[in-house]
């Protein structure tokens, strides 16, 4: 009979706590982003300093080389995404970087080889919505 009544007990103070301190099931959701394109490369993730993450992707097809594929994760879970076209004369040969600029802005540089023999550098500064707001070639705005 004692050992009934331990059970019990048990039982009881098992309950009791579960009730008090509840279930420790935290719930979660997950979405999977997918893009149209396919046939891109991976060229550079960078964040910005209020968490946004810039992810920047060029492609391995011929007909769409000289386009910079940005895709802006934002820190509340939002995606913003754009192609930046570039100059490139010589395809697979234009090797392009992109950095944070700023908040609402990036900094992409790109490299052509013309007649593989003279190397020339192009800048854009672009905003979060795609926009080619500055051009400069070689250190001098064009």
């Amino acid at each position: 009979m004692k050992l009934k009544n331990k059970s019990l007990l048990l039982l009881s103070l098992v309950l009791i706590f579960s009730i008090l301190l509840g279930p420790n099931v935290h719930a979660f959701t997950t979405s999977v982003y997918t893009d149209q394109f396919t046939g891109a490369r991976l060229s550079d993730i960078q964040t910005y300093s209020d968490g946004t993450g810039l992810i920047t992707l060029t492609y391995t097809d011929p007909l769409k080389e000289g386009i910079l594929a940005v895709r802006l994760i934002h820190p509340n879970g939002s995606l913003t995404a754009f192609d930046v076209p570039f100059r490139c004369n010589n395809p697979g040969k234009c090797p392009v970087i992109s950095y944070p600029l700023g908040s609402n802005y990036l900094f992409v540089i790109h490299k052509t080889t013309e007649f593989n023999v003279d190397e020339t550098t192009y800048g854009l500064v672009v905003d979060w919505n795609g926009r080619i707001l500055s051009r400069y070639y070689d250190k001098f705005k064009c």
